[in-house]
């Protein structure tokens, strides 16, 4: 059996229990989280019968298991609504709570996937990322963001790459290749992305993609330096250059195929671009180093 383990510790550290996750067959952990209530939610991947300090937690219908586990204490867990796939799949590789309750699930798909209360879901490309929400035992809804690439939750296996702020909203980063289709926001070749799910609503509305770099020079600059607007550009766009120390240098919306900028009285240093689409939220990024 793979077997693996849950430790809990209070607020001064010390242990308040421990626990082993078990299966008949195998079991894996690529995500914890404990909410407010010292509640551990778990994202495992098993097959055979899941057992939570020897107490069974549940058994695959057919193939392999996803779930999202909570344990109250110790000696006590609840499970959540199953996931059951066919396929390569990992629909569960990370877990983020929200205010009141509310929990996030997140993995890729590369075959189909049946959330109960939720529906199927198949990939478009050889991966989609699936991320589901709910409360308690309850999935509230779930969705597929990808096109006919492999866009992926994570980088391997596991990994934190889902968190919320106070309102709800869901942030999460991962990886394509081939290119990907992220709602309006397409992507070619291979990079990585984040998005943005609002509260309340499963859109897209902001997306970062690493392979779409803003181009500037020369590089390094002098005195001056041309920075390319990005296709597809708009006057109510908007460049911003930081320093290094995080500090915004220059702000300007977009014009032109090209903006040229005044470095003369800027220290030497490297500083970061960003262009933001004011229609998309997709944002672009660059760097330049400027030396006198």
């Amino acid at each position: 059996n793979n077997k693996r383990f849950a430790v809990w510790y209070n607020k001064v550290g010390q242990p308040m229990g421990a626990g082993t996750l078990s299966s008949t067959v195998n079991v894996d952990i690529y995500d914890i989280r404990l909410d407010d209530t010292y509640k551990l939610w778990t994202a495992c991947d098993y097959t055979g019968n899941l057992f939570w300090n020897g107490t069974a937690l549940g058994t695959p219908g057919s193939g392999s298991g996803n779930n999202l586990i909570a344990i109250l204490e110790p000696n006590v867990a609840v499970a959540s609504p199953k996931i059951e796939y066919s396929g390569s799949s990992f629909p569960v590789n990370s877990i983020a709570l929200g205010p009141d309750g509310q929990w996030f699930m997140g993995g890729y798909i590369s075959n189909q996937v049946t959330i109960p209360g939720a529906g199927n879901f198949t990939s478009q490309g050889c991966s989609d990322v699936l991320v589901s929400s709910g409360q308690g035992l309850t999935v509230d809804w779930a969705r597929t963001v990808g096109g006919s690439g492999c866009e992926r939750l994570n980088n391997n296996y596991g990994g934190t790459l889902m968190g919320t702020d106070a309102d709800g909203n869901l942030y999460l980063c991962g990886k394509f290749t081939n290119g990907a289709d992220f709602d309006d926001n397409t992507f070619t070749g291979n990079g990585l992305w984040v998005g943005k799910l609002a509260s309340g609503s499963v859109a897209v509305h902001a997306n970062l993609s690493m392979e779409n770099k803003l181009k500037a020079y020369p590089n390094p600059a002098g005195n001056s330096m041309v920075l390319d607007m990005p296709e597809n550009s708009s006057s109510s766009d908007i460049v911003r250059i930081y320093a290094a120390t995080g500090s915004l240098v220059n702000e300007t919306f977009a014009e032109g195929s090209a903006i040229t900028f005044d470095t003369e009285q800027w220290s030497p240093g490297t500083y970061f671009l960003v262009y933001t689409h004011a229609k998309t939220g997709m944002v672009s990024t660059g760097k330049v180093v400027v030396q006198h």
